[in-house]
Formats: structure tokens, sequence, C-alpha cells
């Protein structure tokens, strides 16, 4: 997929949450110290390297996912083709250019990412893409500004495509990319880019940012940023009321399972249908366990679910759930390869019944 548009997942605000209009939403621009503050820092380094006329040609985030990596790249675009950028260097949200970047029309924008279906960045993706940004800007002494994300997803034959176009930079060009598992890229791409490591903020000023410009619980907040490592997109993401809902009707099920009360192949049948969410969940519970069976003041994700974790993790062996993590583990692994999913899970919850039935 190579297009000209300017957005993340959950739109053009940037977000990356699809029920709530994202931070750079509307016809104006909040500054990234409001929309997203912990990325302030970032963005002051690109700002002064800018101002210096030391921009790199070439850029590369990573980081876990819900940092707003893909957000402080669109901040860097539209700060870039802006016609009337703030003191700051940030994007004015109301000029000819940043109406377009709103509106994903942007020719000076362009993104790459894997097509609707398809895992990789194919090499004559990245072929087009570096014929594309070789085009003169639309505006004369103009930016180009490219976005690759994951740049994991391209494979070897496309790496080495870009490759070129990394090693001799044109004026004006700017290519940013955006990954999860900088290990996974070529080591040739990483070397030429600059990168800038995304790493989960301070947790309080985060779960206050949730609480002020998203209007959410403080206790709730503080469970968000609990269960997602500290990641505030990962946070929003998780507000929905959708995401808390499965999340809830997960740990039902899987505690009757547990109990006795719910039939494991009525529960594996009913999970196969809704992808891996239900396997990060009981992931993610089993990783707790773990840590309490091991020290029962141990700090947990699901802080909410302490209390019952903690009264399972008294009468459960480390090295048994450590084993069950393990397999769970690799079934998440194996999902969306043509396994049968749901023979898979009615085997792993088969073993979480016999588990529990030994407590």
């Amino acid at each position: 997929m190579l297009r000209h548009r300017c957005g993340t997942a959950a739109g053009p605000g940037g977000s990356g949450h699809p029920g709530r209009p994202g931070p750079f939403a509307g016809g104006g621009m909040k500054r990234i110290s409001e929309a997203l503050p912990w990325l302030e820092p970032h963005w002051r380094r690109l700002a002064q390297a800018r101002a210096r006329d030391r921009l790199p040609h070439a850029l590369l985030f990573e980081g876990p996912p819900g940092m707003g990596k893909r957000a402080l790249a669109h901040h860097l675009a539209r700060a870039l083709l802006c016609r009337r950028p703030s003191a700051n260097g940030e994007g004015c949200g109301t000029c000819p250019d940043c109406r377009r970047l709103y509106g994903e029309t942007h020719p000076d924008f362009l993104e790459l990412a894997p097509e609707a279906d398809r895992p990789a960045i194919r090499v004559d993706q990245v072929r087009d893409f570096c014929t594309r940004l070789g085009l003169s800007p639309s505006a004369a002494g103009g930016y180009r500004v490219a976005l690759i994300h994951p740049a994991e997803a391209m494979n070897r034959s496309a790496a080495n495509s870009l490759l070129k176009t990394l090693e001799e930079p044109m004026p004006g060009r700017v290519i940013v990319l955006v990954t999860e598992q900088p290990g996974a890229l070529l080591p040739t791409i990483r070397s030429r880019c600059q990168r800038l490591r995304f790493l989960p903020p301070e947790r309080a000023p985060v779960a206050a940012w949730l609480v002020r410009e998203q209007g959410i619980p403080r206790e709730v907040a503080e469970t968000l940023l609990a269960l997602t490592d500290g990641a505030p997109l990962a946070a929003l993401a998780l507000a929905e009321e959708a995401r808390l809902a499965e999340r809830e009707a997960v740990f039902t099920q899987w505690l009757g399972v547990a109990q006795g009360t719910a039939n494991p192949f009525t529960v594996a049948a009913a999970w196969a249908e809704q992808g891996t969410g239900p396997l990060r969940w009981v992931l993610s519970w089993l990783e707790d366990l773990v840590r309490l069976a091991m020290a029962p003041q141990a700090r947990i994700k699901n802080v909410d679910r302490r209390p019952i974790l903690g009264e399972m993790a008294r009468t459960l062996a480390p090295g048994a759930l450590l084993e069950l993590h393990g397999r769970w583990l690799e079934v998440l692994r194996l999902a969306g390869t043509g396994v049968n999913l749901q023979l898979l899970l009615e085997a792993l919850l088969m073993d979480w019944a016999a588990l529990r039935g030994k407590a």
C-alpha cells in the first residue's frame, strides 16, 4: 500500500483510539505538549535539529506499541509541510497544506505499509515508493515526507531496494521508519537512520493526561496503564468499552473453566471466533500468576484482579504455570497460520482445568 495520507489507524487525529477524536483532530492544532505531552522531549530534539538545518534525512522511531511513534511522525510531517509554522516549529493546523494533510490528500506526504491481507511490504512497493519520493515537492524549496510502517514488514529484497535511497539522500526528503522490532531490520537499514527510542514515560503524568484530556476516571486510568506497561495510547485504546467488556467476559469464562462451571469446549469455540484477543488476555493473567506464585507481593499488570489471582497463585506451582504459559504463547504464535485455533484452545483450556483440579 502506497498512498498520500496523514493519520494513524484511528484516522488523521492520531490517537490510535477509534472511539474518541484524536489529539490533533479538528480544524486547529494542539501543541504536542498538550496533545501528547510525553512526546515533547522527542519533539524538541527534532525541532532543534531542524532549526539548525541538521534534521536527518532518515529517522527510525523504535519502541513498544502505543507510545505515539506514528503520531509524532505525522506531527513532524505537518511541521515540515506547513506554510505558517508556529514559533516552536509546529504546524499551524489552518493553512492550505495543513488542511490537505488533515484531508489525507497532500501530494508531498507518502505512506508505505503492507497491502491489505498481506503481511509484508514487497520490493515492487518500495521501488514505486522511491520513484514517487524522488518527484519534486509541490512547493519550491519544500519537503517531501515519507512514513514507512511497520518497517520490519519489509522483506529482505524490499529493504535492500530502499538502501540506495537511504545511502544517497535527496535534498528536502525526510523518511521516517516506525518499528516495534528494530532487531528485525537489516543492520544496514538501522545504521543509515538516526534512531529515536520511545520508552514508557512516568505513569503519574500520563494518568493525569488520561483524566484531564480523555475524561477517564483516575483509578481506571491507573489500571489501564498497568495493563499496557505504561504505553499511553495503548491505554487509551484499551479504554474503549468493547475491549474492557471483552476482557471481563473472557476472565469470567477463564475462571469458570478453572472452577468447573464453564465447559472448555464451549469456551474454546467462542474464543476461536474472537481472534487472538482472548489468548492475549489469558497470557497476561498467566504472567501475573507466575509472578505472584514466586512472590505474593510482586508487581503485576492486572492490578484490579490481584485478590483473585493472588488466591489462585497460592495453590499453583510456578514451574507448572511457566510451562502452561509457554504453551499458550506458542498457540498465539501459530494463530493466523492456518491452524485449527479452536482445537488448540480446547487443549489449552483442558490443561488449565486439569492444573486447577490438582490445586
